[in-house]
Order: structure tokens, then C-alpha cells, then sequence
């Protein structure tokens, strides 16, 4: 009777493992899209002021446009 024991915790663990990994996969997931969410909004509507290189650039491509 050792072999049905053995074969039905070794389905059980495949199972659980299964189901744990596709669990760990799904939040992953969540919190990259969340973070991601976040740092797109912070720098759309954050209030950060532009950087000087940004300054110049702008200065320029106003200058090149009149």
C-alpha cells in the first residue's frame, strides 16, 4: 500500500505546485502593472519641473521653428 500513498502526495504536491507558481506569476504581474501604472502618472502629471537639458532643447526647437 506504500505505492498508492507515494503516488497520490506526489499528484498532490505537482498539483499545489502547479497552482502556487501560476499564483506567484498572477501577482508578479500585478504589482509590475501597478508600478508601472504608478511611474506613468508621476510623470504625467507629476509636479516635476524640466530639467536644464529639456530647458535648452525646447529654447531650440523654438528657435529652429520661427
Amino acid at each position: 500500500m506504500e505505492a498508492p500513498v507515494s503516488t497520490f502526495t506526489s499528484f498532490i504536491v505537482r498539483v499545489v505546485k502547479k497552482q502556487a507558481e501560476e499564483i506567484v506569476a498572477k501577482n508578479d504581474r500585478i504589482i509590475a502593472t501597478e508600478k508601472d501604472r504608478q511611474v506613468f502618472f508621476d510623470a504625467v502629471f507629476g509636479n516635476t519641473k524640466p530639467n536644464q537639458n529639456l530647458v535648452e532643447a525646447a529654447k531650440r526647437y523654438k528657435s529652429k521653428r520661427s
